[in-house]
């Protein structure tokens, strides 16, 4: 991302006592992201959980396609504009803020939607963020071995599409509260570690209203410790839940029926990884997932993933890797394999090509479960 601008602002936006009323940085920022998508699920079923957001065309977001169109074109890792910026304060305080729309570069008169929307406060090593943000299970985890832009992500929606709110399948959160010590991860700080508070942001609505009424409906912690070229993380998501009235006299009026409500389950996901730089341009990492799903029999949902990316020359990036899972549930879907290849080609300091290929096999006790899916996408990005 190029800074386009920094703007003096006629009214400063924070004011503390003791400190400067200096104005923040602006430093508008885009791209437009865009590509052409080959799509294979002859049994129907492995493609719903290969990408499940993010505007992909098999995904949540857009109109679903099936085995017979195959193709089509797709908004790629979204087109995006955004603005941010930091002031320094005399006190020795630090405020940074960002807001960033996801734009739909492929309909007319599809409103934008927000991907990042936040403020912060740091000093030293401390930093208070408020507002949508990243999934620091995915920075303290999921980003050791996939890194793709758009595909490649299988064993990690394997688990994590089982969890409510903005913390299924995602990359980022909403309605989050967090603390970081250090840098965060990818920082190369010896120790960073984040604390995050998911707020109200459970929309699970089995009675016919919101059934958690919890007000933090979910926690995310990680940690990342650095060792020279090796980095080694973990991280801990879990739902938080407080019944609602109207799920607690939901489940009294469907007992012993064949569609009686439980208890509201309340997942949990474990994450443990690490990353070895085997030398300059080439990056080995492993990540291995354990979901409880709290479910009162087979709870159980695990996978893991090695990944790779290696600098093949000046101009070209390659990046693959391998993945499975599997479910305590013998009739659930079983990831049998995951596997994942992307060859980025810049084109200029601003703009790339890139090709990205995905395949999935699920086998089950559960013929319907049963599926593969491959994905092929060559998508073109101009930064700005």
């Amino acid at each position: 991302m190029f800074k386009k601008s920094s703007l003096a602002l006629a009214v400063a936006g924070f004011a503390f006592a003791g400190s400067a009323m200096a104005a923040p940085s602006v430093d508008l920022y885009g791209r437009i992201d865009l590509g052409v998508e080959y799509y294979s699920d002859e049994d129907g079923v492995g493609g719903k959980d290969v990408f499940p957001g993010m505007q992909a065309s098999v995904g949540a977001d857009e109109v679903e396609y099936n085995d017979e169109r195959e193709f089509t074109m797709t908004n790629g890792n979204n087109s995006r504009l955004g603005v941010k910026g930091s002031q320094e304060l005399d006190s020795g305080l630090t405020l940074a803020y960002q807001y960033e729309m996801r734009i739909d570069s492929l309909t007319n008169g599809k409103a934008p939607a927000t991907r990042q929307a936040w403020l912060s406060i740091a000093k030293g090593p401390h930093m208070l963020k408020v507002g949508a943000q990243d999934n620091y299970l995915t920075m303290y985890g999921g980003f050791n071995a996939q890194i793709s832009e758009v595909h490649g992500f299988g064993a990690y929606y394997y688990n994590t599409i089982d969890m409510p709110g903005s913390m299924s399948a995602s990359f980022r959160t909403n309605s989050t509260i967090s603390y970081t010590f250090g840098g965060g991860a990818f920082s190369g700080d010896v120790f960073t570690a984040t604390l995050a508070a998911h707020i109200a942001e459970d929309g699970r609505d089995k009675s016919g209203d919101f059934d958690n009424t919890a007000g933090i409906t979910g926690v995310t912690a990680g940690a990342e410790v650095n060792l020279g070229s090796l980095a080694l993380t973990g991280a801990y998501q879990a739902s938080m839940v407080s019944e609602s009235d109207a799920y607690k006299e939901a489940k009294k009026a469907t007992a012993g029926t064949d569609d009686a409500l439980g208890d509201l389950e309340a997942p949990s996901i474990m994450s443990l990884g690490a990353r070895y730089a085997v030398m300059d341009g080439f990056n080995l990492g492993f990540n291995y997932q354990l979901m409880d799903k709290d479910t009162e029999n087979d709870s159980g949902r695990s996978s893991w993933v090695l990944g790779g990316d290696y600098q093949l020359t000046e101009n070209v990036h390659f990046h693959a890797g391998f993945g499975m899972g599997e479910d305590d549930n013998d009739m659930a879907a079983q990831l049998d394999s995951n596997l994942f290849a992307q060859v980025v080609y810049a084109t200029s300091d601003s703009s790339h090509v890139r090709l990205e290929l995905e395949q999935v096999s699920y086998s089950s006790d559960n013929k319907a479960a049963e599926g593969d899916a491959t994905i092929a996408l060559v998508s073109f990005r101009q930064n700005f």
